[in-house]
């Protein structure tokens, strides 16, 4: 992935990287199983995360990536029926909903939905983390995803350990 490593914040984010990459590459190996993301993307303007960057990212790592692209116009039961079907999946490990920012009334009613096993979302202990880096909004971008990926990992494993047997 290329990433302009210039500056404090840009060090933050490449030793970020490399961490959520070494972790990855490990949990693979160990347990054979692969981590899997999935997204759900309510289209329109102005979206608070760029499906490229997110897709890019995923794919420079050890990271399955399934994005479900849902009209403006679907429905909150049909959303929600999805997100619901995602939970249940034991091959998803993590699970984020996405909205544009016409649709934010909406969305602590879908976040309520993703199993807690499952949710990664960013919170605003983690929002607050990312500002005090003073970072350029492309910065904040690749910041906040690789947190999100982070999450993804910690709720890989517990979630891998419980299927193995090896928590409960």
């Amino acid at each position: 992935m290329d990433i302009d490593m210039n500056g404090l914040g840009s060090q933050y984010i490449k030793r970020s990287f490399e961490s959520l990459t070494d972790d990855l590459e490990f949990l693979f190996e160990r347990l054979n199983e692969p981590v899997c993301l999935a997204a759900v993307l309510i289209d329109g303007p102005n979206t608070a995360i760029s499906r490229d960057l997110l897709r890019k990212t995923c794919d420079s790592l050890p990271i399955r990536y399934s994005e479900y692209l849902l009209p403006q116009n679907i429905g909150l039961e049909k959303v929600v029926t999805l997100i619901e079907s995602l939970n249940r999946e034991k091959s998803i490990h993590g699970l984020i909903v996405v909205v544009p920012s016409t649709l934010k009334s909406v969305l602590n009613l879908l976040y309520d939905h993703i199993s807690p096993q499952k949710n990664i979302q960013l919170n605003d202990e983690d929002y607050h983390k990312i500002e005090k880096f003073g970072l350029d909004p492309h910065e904040k971008d690749i910041l906040s995803i690789l947190m999100m990926l982070e999450k993804t990992f910690y709720t890989a494993v517990d979630q891998i350990a419980k299927q193995k047997g090896h928590i409960k």
